[in-house]
């Protein structure tokens, strides 16, 4: 029953009010990162059954740099990226046999969530904060132009998921904010849309 007694005033409702969104070390949770078996398929899901859309699809990627348990891999990729929200849902395939965090999480029969991905404003001091933890990176990967590799620590255990931490750089920025744009305003219309790379998603949005 709603009455008098269930009123809450304004201060007590400003009291209330939490002080920050999202983890005071890594800031805002910005992507989950799903690995599928077949990228296409995935998308028929994401979009026809979930209603969520578009995606901007960049197939076989060829990683600049990237390395896995300390051992540099040659790991090419199909990868997708929508808006659900606020968040970024990231749609990964690996396409060959080199050593991976995707290939191993596919290989234990598991397909789906993945990684959850932080956007710290303090890079390093993000890392610093799990390595504090006892948590070192188990995958870099590096574009060109990146400063900073984009990091995989492993599973802290209980929450069934890798950890990985963005570099936040403007240029990225720039391709994360025109893609939600285009999230925002989708009308269901061209849900899959290939690209050569994920910096064409900008004359998209213009």
């Amino acid at each position: 029953m709603t009455g008098a007694a269930d009123a809450v005033s304004p201060e007590a409702e400003e009291r209330t009010e939490p002080a920050r969104i999202g983890s005071p070390i890594f800031g805002r949770a910005v992507q989950l990162g799903h690995v599928v078996r077949d990228l296409h398929d995935a998308l028929r899901v994401w979009t026809e059954i979930l209603q969520v859309g578009p995606f901007v699809v960049v197939e076989d990627v060829k990683l600049a740099e990237a390395t896995y348990h300390g051992v540099p891999t040659d790991i090419r990729l199909s990868v997708a990226l929508s808006y659900c929200g606020e968040v970024q849902i990231e749609l990964i395939q690996p396409l060959n046999a080199a050593p991976s965090p995707y290939r191993d999480f596919l290989a234990r029969g598991a397909e789906g969530l993945q990684h959850l991905a932080f956007w710290p404003e303090d890079f390093d001091g993000a890392c610093a904060q799990l390595a504090g933890r006892g948590l070192a990176p188990v995958y870099t990967v590096r574009q060109p132009g990146q400063p900073r590799p984009t990091l995989y620590f492993p599973d802290p255990g209980g929450l069934g998921q890798m950890i990985e931490l963005i570099d936040a750089t403007p240029a990225k920025r720039q391709i994360y904010a025109a893609l939600a744009a285009l999230a925002r305003g989708w009308n269901g219309a061209d849900p899959v849309r290939p690209v050569a790379e994920f910096t064409d998603i900008l004359s998209m949005a213009a």
